[in-house]
């Protein structure tokens, strides 16, 4: 189409009268009465939003069990305990059961939302950098969300520990020797050191870890994760150590900090959403509005009636 063209003068009737020659204008009128933001724009933000989400935003969900069923609504793990094999006795007794035990746990999901408005913005004429900004603000901050969720958790259970399973070191440096005393305590648990064993340390305890040579010395040797990615980590005795934010640990009193070594075992993470990102136009604020929600829940794998010494160590 031309960019301009010359005005035209045609004759309209009205009513079958003639009504003369009207000068018709080279811009046309239009009436916009809804405005959505371009399929293509759609679709790339939340392929991105979502890469970013799993790979970026969330570090400790590699680290927990992942649900075994999940409905709208709910997530299940099914868990099962210990057998014993017996000697067969050659006599035509019954078989031993093993007794072992197997049961499941349930708990209802949980949404939760990060809402923004994006000014006076242009799909069509956003760079990639300025698109990756906006993307990775609602992805960070769901990540973050569920993370919190499985530290809360976990926090929640060390305050219904066993007390022999809740060590508290703040009379002294923190040194090798105070997390053996944690290791030690899920190997009496009957906990497996199959490299399965996490524990994310604040930088103060990080930096005085790496002074010791046993500890900086060692390397990382498991599977290409999140926490891998995105910060240092340290395979040392079975356990993975890596650098986590300050901010994230639970503040008991003045001057202390909770932390936590579990087995994946130990809790779970079940979600339905992963990421689901809808954008609407706002016409009163001139602005998109983005609202990114995930669903999902943290969940201690407890036997019911049993206590949390069976995969918590604190």
């Amino acid at each position: 189409r031309p960019a301009w063209r010359p005005a035209i003068h045609e004759t309209r009737t009205i009513h079958g009268h003639p009504t003369g020659d009207v000068l018709t204008s080279p811009i046309e009128e239009r009436s916009v009465m809804a405005k959505d933001m371009p399929n293509w724009y759609v679709e790339q933000f939340n392929n991105e939003a979502i890469s970013v989400y799993q790979n970026e935003g969330n570090r400790l969900r590699p680290t927990v069990k992942a649900a075994g069923e999940v409905t709208a609504d709910k997530a299940t793990w099914f868990l099962e305990g210990t057998g014993e094999a017996t000697e067969m006795d050659g006599s035509d007794s019954d078989a031993k059961p093993m007794n072992s035990g197997r049961w499941k746990v349930s708990a209802n999901l949980k949404t939760w939302q990060a809402f923004e408005y994006v000014k006076e913005f242009d799909a069509d004429r956003a760079s990639a950098s300025e698109r990756r900004s906006v993307i990775r603000i609602g992805a960070m901050a769901l990540g973050r969300a569920s993370d919190r969720a499985i530290i809360k958790e976990l926090n929640a259970q060390a305050s219904t520990a066993d007390a022999a399973l809740y060590q508290d070191f703040s009379a002294g440096a923190v040194d090798p020797a105070a997390f053996l005393t944690m290791l030690t305590l899920l190997e009496d648990q009957d906990v497996p050191m199959d490299g399965e064993a996490y524990c994310p340390l604040p930088p103060l305890f990080w930096n005085m870890l790496m002074t010791y040579k046993e500890f900086s010395n060692s390397q990382y040797v498991g599977p290409d994760i999140p926490f891998v990615k995105r910060t240092v980590t340290r395979f040392w005795n079975n356990v993975n150590f890596f650098l986590y934010p300050k901010r994230e640990f639970p503040v008991p009193a003045a001057g202390k900090i909770d932390l936590f070594m579990w087995h994946r075992s130990a809790i779970g993470w079940g979600h339905n959403t992963d990421l689901q990102t809808d954008w609407q136009w706002e016409n009163k604020k001139t602005a998109w509005s983005m609202n990114s929600r995930a669903k999902g829940l943290a969940k201690a794998l407890i036997k019911p009636g049993g206590d949390t010494s069976q995969a918590l160590g604190m």
